[in-house]
């Protein structure tokens, strides 16, 4: 090989090793393969790398109080996760994200279910959390992850208003039904009782 083919490709070398140490952080958040299936043989997590405001600039509610001091009316914004462009997601990628705690969720027993998410176990909530930004992997470009605990916490409010109440609420009407009917049915009992025994008390 000739020395100025050496050079070229040595040159190239040292540009690729520049290019991929300057934006480790930009590649591992928006891998195409984030959150797939797929994994390697060895099995083995990525370390996962603590993302920085300062690179990702255009990002505006990095932080949860830039999203709740910006007053819609009375209300912040209804949509506060972001890509790195600052550009807020879709109604439908919304739409994926509650789908996919909500299919968490069924999973709990509803009868144990806690009225709050953050009431429900610590190792149940850091077993959606991560699931949800390896998933998403938008949802990492914010301050402590609370983009993920919001999503998660107003999801589970909804849900659990939803089923679990509606499940206590059938079982509050399946006990009523069934005292009223022990109620009846003692009745009746007692007035067969009256009914058999009154000559008796007539004879006497």
């Amino acid at each position: 090989m000739h020395s100025g083919s050496i050079f070229l490709f040595e040159s190239l070398i040292q540009r690729s090793d520049k290019f991929l140490s300057e934006n480790t952080e930009r590649l591992q958040v928006f891998n195409p393969l984030a959150g797939s299936d797929d994994r390697a043989a060895t099995d083995v997590a990525p370390p996962q790398l603590e993302l920085k405001h300062t690179n990702f600039p255009n990002v505006k509610f990095w932080f949860k109080r830039n999203w709740s001091s910006k007053k819609i009316g009375s209300e912040p914004p209804k949509v506060f996760v972001e890509t790195e462009h600052g550009d807020p997601v879709g109604e439908n990628r919304l739409d994926h994200l509650r789908k996919y705690a909500c299919k968490f969720f069924e999973d709990i027993d509803k009868s144990k279910a806690p009225p709050t998410w953050k009431q429900a176990p610590t190792e149940m909530r850091q077993t959606l959390h991560k699931l949800m930004v390896d998933r998403f992997p938008e949802l990492k470009l914010c301050d402590s992850d609370w983009k993920v605990d919001q999503i998660v916490s107003s999801t589970y409010t909804s849900w659990h208003t939803y089923w679990v109440k509606r499940v206590e609420s059938a079982q509050q009407k399946l006990w009523k039904r069934q005292k009223t009917t022990s109620l009846v049915s003692r009745a009746s009992e007692s007035l067969f009782c009256c009914y058999l025994f009154q000559p008796l008390l007539d004879f006497k």
